[in-house]
């Protein structure tokens, strides 16, 4: 740990990294067959880790005789010629069995220093092991770190970077054979570390966010300030649901004595809201809004425009004085219409052309209807792999929970029910929180059998392994195979949600069988065209087997919507009526 963490501080004395002494020191040989940004890359997430909370606790010292495995562990360490090579091992022998036994999990770990003892069979000083007054790096995390930042690197040249009078670097005579004196294995597990780091969820994703994005968002907020009750006229209630209701509201600047937005001048506005009052009352409610507080916060900050910006929230005065709590979650206003709102109009897919093209385009009505549909869909895609690689599944994907900007552009609402597979955070192994109508067959976003997740950070460590082996995020696609199916089919969209889903029930969830068999005439003209081209992607969605259904990526590479974008389509005669989602009046109103 205090090498690890004297190297990181010579690097920051080196121009960050951009002429670092580690590039120095190997000679140049990793520019040849790496690219640099690679190395600046994985040095952050080095330094990232080497300041991270991830620490090991012992305590006593390393019993100093010949025979004990302590001194021979630090032997084979500092020492490797004195025995068969070994790298490294979070395994220490101590006195003290209490501490053995929580030596991986408490927050410090040994500091190396010489004894007075010599080993009579290498004729070398015991290192002792002691318990530092301040935090150090885990074993674990200085294995991974130190491994590729030292191969090939001699004491000499260490000693140029760090200075000789690093307490550990005193004690090290040279590094491992197997590591100095092979480059390509040290490349190779540089590039292991950080492709571990990048993989799904975003192990080195969760670092940064925590370590330096959700410090400058607290900072940010507590600058900006959030609304109190009392700078706050609420408006008309635009949806409601069991554990809340949504209304239109107005941030002013000050308090006033109106309880009217009517009634609030012009130049008193200083943010138009929409607001959603918790009933703290019911079962389950405190905890949905500080759920959804979490995820939108976390989504704020890894893929802002994936949710209506969220400002905050606040407790109110009633809730202070002990009588009817409530809390109030506050996003910016960014429109009122959800796309369900937009699927029961008669006329959809065309009202919602001018909303996202601004224009009307030309063709034949079938190919305006398909550019509408594919629009749609890549945006709803492109929202939930945001979210996906955040580590975020939605859970609850449907049209009511779909807003649909001023500006045309689709955000995900309604958070409750989301988790976070990065740290294990709202996830229950046995809670299924899901819309049966949209949900997959197998209702949980993992297996029952699934563990509770550990500790955070070590939850964090293990979330690509988890993530890897039950492909979460593919409970969200078929929630987004059953909106294509009722954007794009007339008949599916005049169905009842739930009757569409009992039907696919009823035929094994095979969508081909059921379209042979019961379902031609219900209008699949988006569908089939360009090859069947949808139609193959509606039926991978909707696959029973997870395994065979396509992730977001996946999804939006299809041919369906591979050969569409926004800048082919032929600009047409622009329509002279406002879109309803720019308050031309007649517009939808959001429901919960």
């Amino acid at each position: 740990g205090n090498l690890v963490r004297a190297k990181l501080a010579g690097w920051w004395k080196s121009s960050f990294f951009l002429s670092s002494p580690f590039l120095k020191m190997h000679g140049g040989a990793f520019e040849h067959w790496m690219p640099r940004f690679m190395l600046r890359l994985s040095a952050i997430f080095y330094a990232l880790l080497a300041l991270s909370p991830l620490n090991v606790e012992a305590s006593g010292r390393v019993a100093g005789r010949s025979g004990s495995s302590g001194p021979n562990l630090m032997r084979n360490r500092l020492h490797p010629s004195a025995a068969a090579p070994h790298l490294f091992s979070t395994r220490l022998r101590v006195n003290n069995k209490a501490s053995r036994r929580n030596s991986l999990l408490a927050p410090s770990v040994w500091k190396v220093h010489h004894s007075d003892k010599v080993d009579q069979s290498s004729q070398r000083r015991i290192s002792i092991l002691e318990k530092p007054s301040v935090p150090r790096l885990s074993h674990a995390v200085a294995k991974a770190a130190l491994l590729p930042l030292l191969a090939g690197t001699s004491k000499a040249a260490l000693a140029a970077t760090v200075g000789m009078d690093t307490p550990l670097l005193t004690q090290i005579d040279a590094i491992p054979p197997i590591v100095s004196e092979n480059p390509v294995l040290a490349g190779a597990l540089l590039l292991l570390s950080s492709a571990y780091l990048g993989a799904s969820p975003g192990v080195g994703g969760s670092i940064i966010d925590s370590l330096l994005l959700a410090p400058l968002q607290a900072l940010e907020v507590s600058a900006r300030g959030t609304p109190t009750r009392d700078c706050m006229v609420v408006g008309n209630k635009i949806g409601a649901g069991n554990f809340g209701d949504v209304f239109e509201a107005l941030w002013t600047k000050r308090p006033l004595n109106t309880q009217r937005v009517s009634g609030v001048p012009t130049n008193e506005i200083r943010e138009r809201l929409i607001v959603k009052r918790v009933k703290m009352q019911e079962d389950g409610a405190k905890r949905l809004g500080e759920v959804e507080q979490y995820m939108n916060r976390r989504l704020l900050r890894s893929s802002p425009g994936v949710c209506a910006p969220f400002i905050g929230s606040f407790i109110s005065q009633e809730a202070q004085s002990g009588e009817n709590e409530q809390l109030w979650l506050v996003w910016k206003y960014d429109g009122l219409g959800t796309l369900g709102d937009y699927l029961s109009e008669r006329d959809f897919p065309l009202n919602m052309e001018t909303i996202l093209f601004k224009r009307e385009q030309k063709g034949t009505k079938v190919e305006r209807e398909a550019r509408v549909v594919k629009e749609l869909t890549r945006q709803l895609l492109q929202n939930v792999k945001a979210m996906h690689d955040a580590g975020i599944i939605h859970r609850d994907v449907k049209p009511d929970n779909i807003l649909v900007s001023e500006s045309g552009k689709l955000k995900m609402l309604d958070l409750g029910a989301a988790v976070d597979l990065r740290n294990g955070f709202n996830y229950i192994p046995d809670e299924a929180i899901l819309d049966p109508s949209f949900a997959p067959p197998e209702r949980f976003v993992m297996p029952e059998t699934t563990p509770k997740p550990p500790a955070a950070i070590l939850a964090n460590l293990g979330a690509p392994v988890i993530w890897a082996k039950n492909q979460p995020d593919k409970f969200d696609t078929y929630s987004v195979g059953v909106i294509l199916a009722q954007m794009s089919v007339p008949g599916v969209r005049s169905m009842d949600p739930k009757q569409f889903a009992r039907t696919l029930q009823n035929f094994d969830q095979d969508v081909a069988d059921w379209r042979l068999k019961a379902a031609q005439s219900l209008g699949w003209d988006i569908l089939d065209a360009d090859g069947a081209a949808g139609f193959q992607l509606l039926a991978k969605l909707l696959d029973p087997e997870r395994s065979k259904r396509p992730t977001a990526s996946q999804a939006l590479s299809s041919k369906f919507l591979a050969s569409f974008s926004l800048a082919s389509l032929s600009p047409g005669t622009v329509k002279s009526k406002p879109s309803p989602a720019a308050g031309g009046g007649g517009g939808p109103e959001r429901r919960h």
